[in-house]
């Protein structure tokens, strides 16, 4: 199969959706011919290639309201021959090249997330993406939890399939990770609180540093973004002097080292931007426990309360604090709340297992009934 997967960034670009739309690429090029097409944070084009694995980074013009202004996606799509085509949302920008274009090969589109903080711009696309949901053969929604409770997929449930996002457990365990994670915890002391992630307003950060105030532990938080110079400040104050650390990790470092170090992984997202957490299986995957939010998306489809994790209100510091404390002060039920995290990944959220019912989609919508 010749396969176009559509993104909207680079996977320099360290986002959730980004991980899940090149470890998948990665996965399918084993077996088929793929393309993956993204915006480039800069104003040139850039072609890598891997085995049959092909990445065109097409020059950006301009940002608005968080996407890409990328005039030449429309002369790639006017060429473009592919058995699918796969549109990873939201992405205006995508979705008004495809429909003018009109590429041959059935579309999937995949639906990681409603538009949720633009209030101006939102009114605007929304006719737009709403063709774009209209022409494509199928839907993929990451949980069935946010399928359902989705505005926007709420006239195209019919033609909507839930593939639950997956991660590569083997590359988070390899032992290099494991012993560097020992020289972390020498490094930051212990128990070590982590967060992962982009530091955006819907990940909830300042919850987290407010819930940290009178927790006996250290908080390590990686990732960056525009909130980081702010967040850091509100770091250095009452309570919290000393005990944050923030990290930026290049996107080619292995993670596992941190998620091995950790004694738990908090994602205290606020907003439904946060349609699953792809963190969360990556800690649960080391046999992490995790304390989500109940944003009715995918992260309590992930966490499940009190199985291998805890999940609290969002934007509640109180609960939160408590909920780190309980997990903290009974090392037992933390490891076997980690066990049980890397059971359910190891059962449900393999990245082996995503992209064969990909392939099965895939085939199904090309009338390919041969086994995966």
């Amino acid at each position: 199969m010749r396969i176009l997967q559509v993104g909207k960034f680079p996977k320099e670009y360290c986002g959730g959706v980004e991980r899940a739309v090149f470890t998948l690429s990665e996965r399918l090029a084993q077996e088929h011919d793929v393309e993956v097409v993204t915006s480039n944070l800069a104003p040139r084009l850039k072609t890598e290639r891997s085995g049959r694995l092909v990445h065109h980074s097409l020059p950006t013009w301009l940002q608005l309201f968080s996407t890409p202004i990328t005039p030449s996606l429309f002369a790639y799509f006017r060429s473009a021959r592919f058995d699918v085509v796969q549109i990873s949302f939201q992405n205006p920008m995508a979705a008004a090249a495809y429909l003018w274009a009109r590429p041959q090969g059935k579309l999937v589109v995949w639906y990681h997330h409603d538009i949720i903080r633009q209030r101006l711009l939102g009114p605007l696309i929304a006719p737009l993406l709403s063709r774009v949901l209209k022409a494509a053969d199928r839907i993929v929604a990451t949980s069935g939890p946010y399928a359902r409770s989705s505005k926007t997929l709420a006239g195209f449930l019919e033609k909507t399939t839930v593939i639950p996002l997956g991660v590569d457990a083997e590359r988070l365990n390899e032992e290099r990770g494991i012993s560097e994670s020992r020289r972390i915890r020498s490094e930051y002391g212990s128990p070590i609180v982590l967060f992962i992630g982009r530091l955006v307003y819907y990940k909830g950060l300042p919850v987290l540093l407010e819930a940290m105030k009178g927790v006996a532990a250290r908080l390590l938080v990686i990732g960056s973004g525009p909130l980081e110079a702010e967040l850091k400040r509100l770091a250095a104050g009452p309570g919290l002097a000393g005990k944050v650390t923030f990290r930026s990790v290049p996107q080619e470092e292995p993670l596992g080292k941190y998620l091995h170090a950790c004694d738990l992984l908090v994602l205290p997202s606020t907003e439904r931007t946060e349609a699953y957490g792809l963190t969360l299986l990556e800690a649960m995957a080391c046999a992490k426990p995790v304390i989500a939010t109940e944003l009715g998306t995918g992260t309590s489809f992930v966490c499940q309360h009190g199985i291998n994790g805890l999940v609290v209100p969002p934007g509640d510091a109180a609960a939160l604090r408590s909920a780190i404390q309980a997990v903290l002060s009974d090392p037992d039920k933390a490891r076997r709340m980690g066990e049980a995290g890397r059971g359910r990944v190891r059962d449900r959220f393999t990245l082996e297992g995503m992209a064969r019912q990909f392939v099965g989609l895939y085939r199904q919508l090309l009338g390919d009934d041969r086994p995966c």
